[in-house]
């Protein structure tokens, strides 16, 4: 009925307000392309209404057109630069192209709107990750679970596995989370702990289950020359060059396990020193 009456009220009377209002309307009856064109109509209509430029690049981030999305949300943060979530949607554009700077900027100020706010709080938390500030990303994040944003407990682990505190990461990861990239911070937050077999063994399993996850695959390899495993640890990294998901650096890291490997060949094939001669 909602429908009928707001395209009635379209008929020859086109308002960027009755388009707002069915652009919502169109969300509610989940047809976001009608959604998108009502929104981008009334754009059309009244190219400074921040209102509809903040809806139409919130929703082209949601359908994942992310030039559109940037090219709106920046008009309309330009029009009335106190839009909180047009703020924080832009921020996270800015982390998906690589600008964690910017993402902290836009969020500072969307926390001026909405002060301790804890979904702001806690992607300016990654933000603080993105940039290296370890620290400062720890602190908001842990703001931001505390308030009961618990979307960002593997990002908490994140920062506390790069701060050595693994015994505090593995507990916010559950064993059985899906996600093998949850499972790949389990394994780091086990070797954050000292727990080195641990580590090892979960990265077996999680190999066996991704055969062709780079990333996994390297830092088996890593755990295994931790374990002075040359051999193992050099075949297993030569296996995870080719894969995706591998770091940059696994080249060298093959270089230094052979190194490691043929230095422990030339110490097992050394001669039995000769025993010392008698004492006169």
């Amino acid at each position: 009925e909602a429908y009928s009456a707001l395209q009635t009220a379209l008929m020859g009377n086109e308002k960027p307000e009755l388009l707002l209002a069915l652009g919502e309307l169109e969300l509610a009856r989940q047809r976001p392309t009608a959604a998108r064109d009502a929104f981008r109509r009334a754009v059309t209509l009244d190219p400074s209404n921040d209102r509809a430029l903040a809806a139409a690049g919130l929703l082209a981030a949601t359908l994942e057109d992310y030039a559109s999305a940037k090219d709106f949300l920046d008009q309309a943060l330009k029009a009335n630069g106190t839009l909180y979530q047009a703020r924080v949607a832009r921020a996270q554009l800015a982390l998906m192209e690589g600008q964690p700077q910017e993402a902290v900027n836009h969020l500072l100020r969307a926390l001026q709107v909405r002060p301790k706010d804890p979904w702001a709080t806690g992607w300016l938390g990654v933000a603080y990750l993105a940039v290296g500030d370890v620290a400062a990303g720890e602190a908001r994040l842990k703001e931001a679970t505390k308030a009961g944003s618990q979307e960002f407990a593997l990002f908490l682990a994140e920062a506390l596995v790069r701060q050595r505190q693994g015994p505090e990461a593995l507990k916010l990861i559950s064993p059985d989370h899906p996600d093998p990239q949850a499972q790949l911070l389990r394994a780091r937050a086990f070797l954050a702990s000292g727990k080195t077999e641990e580590a090892k063994e979960l990265l077996q399993r999680l190999v066996k289950l991704y055969p062709t996850h780079g990333g996994i695959r390297y830092l088996l390899g890593y755990t295994q020359f931790l374990l002075r495993e040359w051999q193992p640890a050099l075949e297993t990294l030569k296996a995870a060059k080719d894969l995706k998901g591998a770091p940059s650096f696994v080249e060298e890291a093959v270089v230094l396990a052979e190194k490691a490997s043929k230095a422990q060949q030339l110490m097992d094939g050394a001669l039995t020193p000769p025993p010392p001669p008698p004492r006169r």
